[in-house]
């Protein structure tokens, strides 16, 4: 995404190639979301925020948790505005 905002950002490009630029941004933030929503492990969600309990000793307070980062709203902030993440640069 930077790399495109790099690209987007210098004057030799024409029109065409900024609205290029801005489809495959708006494609990769599409495909984060994609990613977001298919990422599980054990049934539990891994992109979309929260945390995990593992049980790594022999006593039963013996865990560890695991914060869970919420990939789908970094994506959703993208989302709403690729072109001026494009355009702006």
């Amino acid at each position: 995404m930077r790399d495109l905002a790099v690209q987007a950002g210098n004057d030799s490009n024409s029109v065409a190639s900024r609205e290029a630029i801005t489809t495959e941004a708006t494609a990769l933030t599409e495909e984060l979301v994609r990613i977001a929503d298919t990422t599980n492990f054990t049934d539990n969600d891994l992109l979309k925020g929260g945390s995990l309990s593992f049980q790594v000793g022999a006593n039963a307070n013996d865990t560890i948790s695991v914060g869970l980062a919420d990939i789908e709203t970094v994506a959703a902030n993208l989302k709403q505005s690729p072109a001026s993440v494009v355009y702006n640069a």
